[in-house]
């Protein structure tokens, strides 16, 4: 079986099995994700200008909320 991403053998490195694609590397397939700009099934890409800057916005307020938590843990 062949890799659909690369076309090499599956059975070498790390073997998996993409819904919809069929056998690839676990590599190929992570590589493919981060070019097609997905996220936890969250395709960037197709978001408008306005949708990507309140997404933007909301995982900057996440992450700002994440660090004060953290922050306000004093360890004695």
């Amino acid at each position: 079986m062949l890799c659909c991403y690369c076309s090499h053998p599956v059975l070498q490195r790390q073997p998996m099995t993409v819904p919809g694609q069929g056998p690839a590397h676990r590599d190929c397939y992570q590589q493919h994700l981060i070019e097609q700009r997905q996220f936890l099934g969250l395709n960037i890409r197709v978001l408008s200008d306005n949708q990507l800057a309140e997404l933007q916005e909301l995982v900057l307020m996440e992450s700002n909320a994440r660090q004060q938590a953290n922050a306000d843990i004093e360890v004695w």
